[in-house]
């Protein structure tokens, strides 16, 4: 199976070689460990969901990504980015959507 993205990134060191600026494939983000809130996952028991769920709770899907913010703590286009980004980095480990 060919590496495509080993391909590309390798065609772009040759592209930008002799340039002021620098290429690196496979970048480890993982600096600083990262926490999602909460997951809520549809497991295959048998079970009803409880009857008085929190408002934004009644239709779940089989993987649900929630963050929590606090009356101090806004929710923010920064939080909700970073919301997003959980969910991608999810997303690749469990495997759950194919590319």
């Amino acid at each position: 199976m060919t590496n495509w993205h080993r391909l590309f990134g390798i065609g772009l060191i040759d592209l930008f070689a002799y340039t002021n600026y620098e290429v690196e494939l496979e970048k480890d983000l993982s600096i600083k460990q990262q926490f999602l809130d909460v997951v809520i996952i549809e497991q295959v028991k048998i079970g009803e969901l409880p009857k008085d769920l929190p408002d934004g709770l009644d239709t779940l899907a089989q993987h649900n990504l929630l963050t929590y913010k606090s009356f101090r703590e806004p929710l923010t286009a920064w939080s909700l980015d970073e919301l997003a980004g959980h969910y991608v980095n999810y997303r690749k480990q469990r495997s759950i959507i194919a590319y």
